[in-house]
């Protein structure tokens, strides 16, 4: 162990004799000098001697600076919590400390006459210090500590930058960050850096985003939308502030082109630090799950900013929407009428039938069906009403809109109310991928799945060939209860078709129906006054019936919608990530065979890759390139640094999903306050 004293001065070449210039070191920065004492071998301290105290480790120090020629004082002591026991002892250069300042201004009549008392203790700020610490807890021993290795341990590389990163785009802060990394490692004494130095790195990333955080973003999507085939982004500028923006990558293409028969879109707070309103497109896919075909960031919620969103998804996909539903909020209402005027516009069944039960409880009975129809609810009734809309295809997919607030919810557990547009962006991507990985691992259990019969039909078996697992299982009960609580009554022959009354009876309702299904066999049409096929786009339990009393073993093949089939996503994604038409099966194999290759191959350079970068990182001249934190910050998250600032952050606002405390009180909130206090009222009254 040797200890470095630094001198101070000016020097002279007289001074500087040959054994002095030899002891003589520069400070890496090369402005201070550094005097390495020459000491015997018995006086110097060794890096590994465990000394029996702290007393002892104290008294070896004092006799070497004793031999060197200076003195030491004790410094600062660092305690355990439990026991108060010492932890760390520091012992500094008797020298060591600030530089007083001993100015003088004989003018200054404020000084009071304070006098500097004589003294020849001599500050100089010397660093000549030393360390000990506690070997364990329960002993005595001390070592020596080395500060500049305790220094560099804590220095975070370029693999910690990249965890506090990647752990930002799952939502979580520095804290969770370190103790995943400790977890992972196998302990905190694996790990250098402390869980402040990761939250100092994180609020550094937020220093180096700063003002530049939109125009980062704009950048990242117009990038994606120069090197990704088929990649559509739009953004919004009022007066150099970024107002609103929309994007939509190519899965997101196919998937509206084929489950854009039913769009619901709602819109969601708290997902970014500026307020913006966030705005999915929520569509459902051959799995009945909810998939997204399309998102936007708006800065108010203003009808102008509403309007140009839908705007941007139709300019984006290049196909109409046919069937919306939305919830009652009077600016998307204006914004449908205006923007989708061809489409079927339904509203949330479900919000309305609570206002509905909040108005009754306000209203005498006979006042209630007079007082409805000067309404705007009575008079948007074609909007809410089922019977209005049953001729519309696919009107029974979504009646309320539960999916897109279930994707708001699914979203925020990847977003915090306090993350730059950046983080948004990348715990968005996040998002999608689990989104998308969900649908890959239920097309490979559609794949592999192998299903017990057991009606033993040909039309159960025929539809597992054709339908995912999800909605065979819906189909299957069709058929099921078809052949236990469906009887044919009459068969009639008119004008070419075949006429068939059902009697369905429902044992558990103790109900019975009647319904009238029509088949004409040589152009194979069938119709059931039950509509099951177009509210839902899978045959009834009576047209089973049907087909089954005519020997036929497969489902039509005008009646299996195509968005219900089971190889639809995976081809035709394959087909169009490649951008080549249709083919034939053995083309097809072949191109998922190297499809496949191309995957391991790229799997195995990444693993390659990570490898050499380990490294890199371990040798120390690479350690300087890596500290730039604002290449590392921008190379880890996927960006250019920006030379000029063209779109700038957009105010912080207060929308009606913000939170506040002086929040609107519903009718229906109202009308249970009203109901509860007088509840209260009588059981007080009873008791009186």
């Amino acid at each position: 162990m040797v200890v470095y004293l630094e001198l101070f001065g000016s020097s002279t070449k007289s001074d500087e004799n040959e054994s002095v210039n030899n002891s003589i070191l520069y400070s890496p920065g090369g402005s201070n000098k550094l005097w390495k004492p020459s000491v015997a071998k018995e006086f110097m301290l060794d890096d590994e001697v465990t000394f029996k105290s702290v007393t002892h480790a104290i008294n070896m120090y004092k006799k070497y600076a004793e031999h060197v020629g200076f003195d030491v004082r004790l410094n600062k002591t660092t305690r355990f919590q439990h026991d108060k026991s010492i932890k760390i002892k520091y012992v500094v250069c008797n020298h060591a400390g600030k530089i007083p300042d001993r100015s003088v201004d004989t003018t200054n009549t404020n000084n009071g006459g304070r006098k500097h008392r004589n003294s020849n203790f001599i500050v100089t700020d010397c660093k000549a210090l030393i360390n000990f610490e506690r070997v364990g807890v329960g002993t005595n021993e001390f070592q020596i500590r080395d500060a500049d290795i305790q220094k560099e341990a804590r220095k975070l590389n370029y693999a910690d930058k990249e965890f506090i990163i990647c752990a930002a785009t799952a939502n979580m802060g520095a804290t969770k960050a370190h103790k995943l990394r400790v977890a992972l490692k196998g302990g905190y004494e694996c790990v250098g850096p402390e869980e402040s130095d990761y939250k100092n790195f994180r609020k550094k990333l937020g220093n180096i985003i700063g003002n530049k955080d939109a125009q980062l973003v704009v950048n990242k999507m117009n990038e994606r939308k120069t090197y990704y085939p088929n990649y559509s982004f739009e953004y919004k500028c009022v007066d150099s502030m970024l107002n609103a923006m929309f994007w939509v990558d190519e899965t997101d293409k196919v998937f509206y082109k084929e489950f854009g028969d039913v769009i619901s879109f709602d819109t969601t707070f708290r997902t970014n630090k500026y307020g913006m309103v966030f705005v999915p497109f929520t569509a459902i896919d051959n799995h009945k799950r909810s998939i997204i075909v399309g998102a936007g960031l708006l800065s108010n919620e203003k009808i102008d900013s509403y309007c140009w969103l839908p705007e941007a998804f139709l300019k984006a996909h290049g196909k109409e929407l046919t069937l919306v539903l939305t919830d009652q909020d009077p600016a998307i209402l204006q914004v449908v009428e205006a923007v989708l005027p061809n489409a079927n516009h339904i509203l949330c069944l479900w919000h309305i039938t609570k206002k509905l039960q909040a108005k009754w409880g306000c209203f005498e009975k006979h006042r209630f069906q007079k007082t409805l129809q000067q309404t705007n609810m009575y008079r948007r009734r074609t909007s809410w009403i089922p019977a209005y809309f049953k001729d519309t295809s696919m009107h029974g997919l979504m009646k309320t809109t539960s999916r897109s607030e279930s994707a708001n919810s699914f979203f925020n557990k990847y977003s915090h109310h306090g993350d730059f547009l950046l983080y948004f962006i990348v715990n968005f991507d996040m998002a999608i991928g689990k989104q998308r990985n969900t649908q890959r691992r239920l097309d490979n259990e559609t794949k592999r799945t192998k299903h017990k019969f057991g009606m033993g039909t040909g039309l159960e078996q025929h539809a597992t060939k054709v339908y995912t697992n999800t909605v065979f299982a819906e189909v299957r009960k069709e058929i099921y209860k078809g052949a236990r609580n469906c009887s044919i009554d009459s068969v009639e022959n008119m004008n070419g078709w075949q006429v068939v009354m059902i009697t369905h009876s429902d044992k558990r309702r103790q109900v019975k129906t009647k319904c009238e299904v029509e088949l004409k066999l040589p152009e194979k049409e069938m119709n059931c006054t039950c509509e099951l096929f177009k509210r839902m786009g899978i045959l009834c339990r009576h047209v089973f019936v049907v087909l089954k009393n005519n020997h036929i073993e497969e489902i039509l093949e005008q009646y299996i919608m195509r968005r219900w089939r089971r190889d639809i996503i995976s081809s035709h994604l394959l087909v169009s990530k490649n951008g080549l038409a249709e083919m034939e099966d053995e083309t097809f194999k072949l191109l998922t065979e190297a499809y496949s290759n191309m995957e391991y191959c790229l799997e195995h350079f990444v693993k390659t890759t990570r490898a050499m970068r380990r490294v890199f990182e371990q040798d120390p001249v690479n350690t300087i390139a890596l500290d730039n934190s604002y290449e590392v910050v921008f190379r880890l998250f996927g960006v250019s640094i920006p030379k000029h600032i063209e779109v700038n952050v957009p105010p912080v606002i207060h929308n009606k999903g913000s939170g506040t405390k002086k929040r609107m009180v519903s009718a229906a909130e109202r009308q249970l306050h009203l109901q509860k206090v007088v509840h209260e009222s009588a059981h007080d009254a009873t008791y009186m």
